[in-house]
């Protein structure tokens, strides 16, 4: 029996909502504002048809985005499939195709 590990974003947002979780660029945010972000980022990943066990490739910058996709993926139970951001469109779709990902999401 496979057992799911608890989001650490849901956790201390029940544990220390208030508490700062994200501090990038300026933007602050608290482990209950973050959880939020990842509760829709999870219901939106839902509705494009991700669910546990797909491969998502990302290749992202580092951003608060890509802080709540990946724990968005986490909590659906979906594996991330990391790609370097500097590959241009023509070498990811192989790699991503290799890697079976059912969807890639990717910075300009």
């Amino acid at each position: 029996m496979t057992k799911r590990v608890q989001c650490p974003v849901a956790f201390a947002a029940k544990k220390t909502p208030d508490v700062d979780a994200l501090m990038f660029e300026g933007e602050t945010l608290s482990y209950a504002q973050l959880d939020s972000r990842v509760r829709r980022a999870v219901a939106w990943l839902k509705d494009e048809g991700v669910g546990p066990g797909d491969r998502i490739g990302v290749a992202a910058w580092n951003c608060a985005e890509t802080v709540v996709l990946f724990h968005a993926l986490q909590r659906l139970g979906a594996a991330l499939v990391p790609f370097n951001i500097r590959l241009s469109q023509a070498e990811l779709l192989p790699l991503a195709a290799q890697a079976a990902c059912k969807r890639v999401f990717a910075d300009d």
